[in-house]
């Protein structure tokens, strides 16, 4: 794995990164040098605007400032409130990042997009600028800074831990409380009406996984109600023709169906330390040619529920 940081400097990009550092994908970010160092588990990202730490796959984002942790919808909805119009005062203007989360589209920078592109390359040749005493500092916070080692995982509710991870959030819609007794939450991936059926269906299948297995992983419920069909990412509303499941299940229930497909004897082995789903399960969630039986296994949760 690797960790990167960018830390702004002058227009000096390309002079400062040798013939078999990274190149941009479209054109040269004028203000940003590029530096990479592998530090275990997570890669991290500097400007002037903001510090930012990727977690592998590009999955989650940490503002290293103030120790908030986001997915990306989360990052880019949190920019905006803090006066980051499409995050265009991190770094140039604003395009779109599909979400390695949900697959919906999230409107970011051009530092943040660069800098995700970085963190998932294997390339390990770039020009280092980092200080011994930074790197040091660096490598201290990334050793500590394990949010979901052992109890840590537990929220005090599924609501604040949905909130905390920024997958889903009430401001765009796609997130809602239903009722805490009994549990009933409802997740809506934001989409775009021109994109594929199989998309669609895909992302709400997705979101029903997502909202089962955080619950049981994340907070301290025994049984919920997981509620999923897509809201229109531009206006927030349900989006005619979605479709839609709902799923009921208890705990119990919900290891002895994943075992099956991910072996685990307890729930919170779908995770890891940085919060992130194992690769082993994040293989059968994004399974949409049902070659490791997503389909089967998203069949039997929602049987179970009947």
């Amino acid at each position: 794995m690797r960790k990167f940081l960018l830390l702004v400097s002058s227009v000096l990009f390309l002079a400062a990164c040798d013939s078999d550092s990274p190149k941009p994908a479209n054109k040269p970010y004028n203000s940003v040098e590029i530096s990479q160092e592998s530090y275990g588990d997570k890669w991290a990202f500097n400007t002037n605007k903001v510090e930012l730490q990727c977690y592998k796959g590009g999955a989650f984002v940490e503002d290293l400032k103030t120790n908030t942790v986001y997915g990306l919808t989360g990052l880019a909805n949190t920019l905006k409130t803090n006066g980051k119009k499409d995050a265009q005062d991190i770094n140039g203007s604003s395009f779109w990042k599909d979400n390695p989360v949900t697959g919906t589209k999230v409107s970011l920078g051009q530092f943040t997009d660069e800098a995700l592109k970085l963190c998932e390359s294997d390339d390990s040749s770039s020009a280092i600028t980092q200080s011994s005493q930074d790197k040091q500092e660096s490598l201290n916070q990334n050793e500590e800074y394990l949010p979901c080692a052992g109890d840590k995982r537990i929220f005090p509710s599924i609501a604040e831990a949905i909130e905390d991870f920024g997958d889903y959030y009430p401001e765009n819609n796609s997130f809602q409380l239903i009722s805490e007794k009994p549990l009933k939450i409802r997740l809506s991936p934001p989409t775009y009406k021109e994109d594929a059926p199989d998309v669609k269906e895909n992302l709400v299948k997705r979101a029903i996984v997502y909202g089962i297995y955080r619950t049981f992983i994340n907070s301290n419920n025994d049984n919920v109600t997981v509620v999923s069909y897509l809201v229109d990412s531009n206006d927030g509303k349900k989006m005619t023709g979605s479709p839609e499941y709902t799923a009921t299940l208890t705990k119990a229930q919900a290891l002895k169906i994943v075992n099956k497909y991910v072996p685990v004897n307890n729930l919170s082995e779908l995770i890891n330390d940085q919060c992130s789903f194992t690769e082993k399960f994040n293989e059968l969630r994004y399974d949409d040619s049902g070659k490791k039986g997503f389909n089967k296994f998203f069949v039997e949760l929602i049987n179970q529920s009947k």
